[in-house]
């Protein structure tokens, strides 16, 4: 079974390390795949990712980072959001995705989105 997560926050921000990875590793080893969809900031990114990756290859995970919206205010969040619709709309079918699993209001919506548009996913 493949699970899609939902966070607005990044896995490379400090909340990432600490709360959010540690429990998508846990869910990779009782499930197929966990593939994660997260908001990273762009010199985090550039600085980070490469261990990050490095780290993910021992467990069954997929990361699709997104860039976030940095000085636009509301209309950042509404950019970042309709970005997240459209990521996690195509990671649904392209990963055959049976459950969703968010973190948050904003991904929490997209994951009734991808639910009411896919079909036979759980939330």
């Amino acid at each position: 079974m493949t699970i899609l997560y939902l966070t607005y926050d990044g896995l490379l921000d400090p909340l990432g390390p600490s709360q959010i990875l540690p429990y998508v590793k846990d869910i990779s080893r009782h499930k197929d795949e966990v593939v994660v969809v997260s908001f990273e900031k762009s010199e985090r990114l550039l600085h980070g990712k490469d261990a990050l990756l490095s780290d993910l290859q021992n467990y069954s995970i997929t990361w699709k980072p997104l860039l976030f919206t940095k000085g636009l205010g509301f209309l950042g969040k509404l950019l970042d959001l309709s970005r997240m619709y459209l990521k996690a709309f195509i990671v649904a079918y392209k990963y055959n995705i049976k459950v969703v699993h968010t973190r948050s209001h904003a991904p929490a919506q997209v994951g009734l989105f991808v639910k009411r548009n896919k079909g036979k996913v759980y939330i």
